[in-house]
């Protein structure tokens, strides 16, 4: 059995582990991201399906940080994971329907073993609903073997009603912020397109619009690297060509100037 296949039965199992009324199902698998399609608590209605904007989306994640134990702030995701992410959030959005929420799983790749690399995961429950995407963490770099074993389920989701303990503190800047006597909720402000330019229920219009933030540079070695998991992920049929030549376009256009 192949790598890629041995991972997916892994997953598969897995998934047949969890609670049967949760009905997980696969949307999204790749080395840095996951997303399951789940249902949301009974009675509960979203705000799906949800066009948003890749970019926008990319932009408002970067605004959350994580805090770990004697470590200083570091963004939550490093900048493939978000882009990786943004990108993938963006397409489930729309595919959800209103009693649907995602089971969103983000990995951190740490290489710096000398022969082999590990994997952290940080996970949430996602969902759209009064203008706000909703993520609700169940744990925050949880040690992840390189495959699942096949009776321990997937990293948690949080839930609306029980506070998560987690391993590090989530900080917020921007238009991102906690919710109410919740350390564990993020909420983060979004629109579909064809709402922009209305106000904002949560602020007022500003006079002027601030510049946006210039966004992380990578560097040549890592495009190399993205393009190369990027042409895996669609030989392998994750992605369609369309999206290898919008993310590939991404890549080349976040490359350091100095690198070029």
């Amino acid at each position: 059995m192949s790598h890629f296949a041995r991972r997916h039965f892994v997953t598969l199992l897995a998934l047949l582990a969890l609670s049967p009324a949760l009905h997980a199902e696969l949307l999204y698998e790749s080395n840095r991201v996951e997303l399951y399609r789940v249902n949301a608590p009974q009675g509960v209605r979203n705000d799906h399906p949800m066009r948003l904007e890749t970019y926008a989306l990319e932009d408002r994640l970067a605004e959350v940080s994580l805090v770990l134990p004697n470590r200083r702030s570091e963004p939550l995701l490093d900048e493939k994971t978000r882009l990786n992410l943004g990108e993938q959030l963006a397409q489930a959005l729309r595919r959800l329907d209103p009693e649907d929420e995602l089971h969103m799983i983000a990995y951190r790749v740490d290489k710096s073993g000398f022969l082999s690399s590990k994997r952290y995961a940080s996970s949430a429950r996602a969902f759209v609903k009064d203008g706000q995407l909703n993520l609700i963490f169940g744990g925050l770099e949880q040690f992840q073997n390189e495959f699942r074993d096949p009776g321990k389920p997937l990293p948690p989701m949080g839930s609306r009603t029980r506070p998560s303990t987690l391993a590090g503190e989530l900080q917020v800047s921007g238009a991102a912020q906690l919710a109410e006597g919740r350390s564990d909720w993020v909420l983060i402000p979004v629109t579909e397109p064809a709402a922009r330019g209305a106000t904002s229920r949560a602020a007022p219009t500003p006079a002027a619009p601030a510049p946006a933030p210039a966004k992380p540079t990578v560097t040549w070695q890592e495009v190399e690297e993205g393009l190369a998991t990027l042409d895996r992920m669609r030989q392998r049929g994750l992605i369609t060509q369309e999206d290898y030549d919008r993310m590939k376009k991404r890549l080349l256009e976040s490359a350091a100037p100095a690198s070029r």
